[in-house]
């Protein structure tokens, strides 16, 4: 798989994860769902615009994203939702360790595949922890 392939898969990874309805402690999981869904929306207007041959680029669109994502968690009140969406957080500030990693690997075929293969499983990590917050919010 080439390394803008993979590069494409965790960006989709990215879109799906907050395309999805994000979740709410002494707050309800309803209410708290319904705020970091409000936040995430707004956050990802642009999320269009990125492109996976531009990893600088990208990975200064999802640290915007990222900042909005951490700072509802700051807001959030309820423990399971503010939980999940933690976690997803993390998971886009390593999307932005390895965009970086892409960018300095240039033409080192070696460490470029070796980040395909860390986007790949990052992209699965994603999907499977914004499917874990559409469950929670769902």
């Amino acid at each position: 798989m080439s390394i803008r392939t993979s590069a494409t898969l965790a960006l989709a990874a990215v879109t799906m994860s907050l395309g999805l309805s994000a979740c709410g402690g002494g707050q309800s999981v309803e209410d708290a769902c319904k705020i970091a869904n409000k936040r995430a929306t707004e956050a990802t207007q642009n999320l269009s615009s990125i492109s996976p041959t531009d990893p600088e680029g990208s990975a200064s669109s999802i640290d915007k994203i990222n900042d909005t994502l951490k700072d509802t968690v700051k807001d959030l009140e309820n423990e399971k939702v503010k939980k999940e969406l933690s976690e997803l957080s993390d998971q886009f500030s390593k999307l932005t360790d390895l965009l970086g990693q892409l960018k300095d690997a240039g033409t080192d075929t070696t460490k470029l595949q070796q980040v395909s293969g860390e986007l790949q499983s990052l992209s699965t990590d994603i999907t499977q922890q914004a499917q874990d917050l559409n469950k929670l919010c769902s």
